[in-house]
Parts: structure tokens; sequence; C-alpha cells
């Protein structure tokens, strides 16, 4: 389990249940299947702590966790998204795409 800062408390969560981390300025979002956690931070050293290599990142501001991915599906101009559990989906740049079909073995 994760130690994660959210507001006064330091919630521990399970890194296998993490979908998804996403980062918008300095503010996370950790997506998980009971809930979303919001705390400060950055992706880069959240990555660094998460990351049992099930983790990718597939845009400048989000990483995924592997085992949650349910399908991937082009969209316009070379991006594809990628749809996670709980209805999660997100936009794979081009420039990750990749690195993610690399982890997959694509």
């Amino acid at each position: 389990a994760i130690p994660l800062s959210v507001d006064d408390r330091v919630v521990m969560v399970q890194i296998e249940q993490i979908i998804a981390v996403e980062v918008f300025e300095n503010e996370l979002t950790v997506y998980t299947p009971e809930k979303n956690y919001r705390l400060r931070g950055q992706l880069k050293k959240m990555t660094e702590r998460i990351n049992d290599g099930n983790f990718v990142q597939i845009s400048k501001n989000t990483v995924i966790n592997l085992n949650h991915l349910d399908s991937l599906e082009a969209a316009f101009s070379g991006n594809m998204t990628a749809f996670l559990t709980d209805d999660l989906k997100f936009s794979v740049s081009r420039k990750y795409l990749s690195d993610l079909k690399k982890q997959l073995g694509m």
C-alpha cells in the first residue's frame, strides 16, 4: 500500500487498486474503484512511488495501470483513447503511444 496525504489525513491505498493518476497544475487525482483522491504533488514523483512495472505514462498528464486497461481505440490525429476500469477514459498522446505498445508487447 502507498500512503497518500489527502487533506488532513494520510490514506493507505493499495497500489493494484490505482486505476490511473492524473495531474493538473500541482494537483494529482488518484483514481481507484472506491473513490478518487485529490492531493498535491508531481506526477513524476508519484509514478516513481507506485511504479511496480504495471504503470505506463500515456500523456504529459496521465499515468495508467495496465491491469485496469480494458481497451484502446483510435482517436483523431494518431492519438488513441484508453478505456479503463470504472468507465474511465484518457487520451493517449502520440508521443507516448510507442511506450504503451512496447509495455503491452504490441
